[in-house]
């Protein structure tokens, strides 16, 4: 991640990363929400629909659904 931000240059000086424990989708919106994120972003995948229970989403949609501020998935 760090050297993501190194590659913004001068931009990165408001680029903050963090990594947060426990439960994803919970954890996630607490430390938003805590720290007045003002934007999300998150590495989303393919995901086979024949194996996800039905009624289940995956974190990114969870996360984007819940979050007080834009999230922006990348691929």
């Amino acid at each position: 991640m760090q050297k993501l931000v190194k590659s913004l240059g001068g931009e990165a000086s408001t680029v903050q990363t963090a990594i947060v424990f426990g439960k994803r989708v919970p954890g996630i919106i607490h430390f938003v929400n805590e720290h007045q994120v003002d934007l999300i972003v998150l590495g989303s995948h393919k995901i086979d629909l024949e194996k996800v229970p039905e009624g289940l989403g995956t974190i990114s949609y969870k996360v984007g659904i819940l979050s007080p501020c834009p999230v922006l998935m990348v691929k």
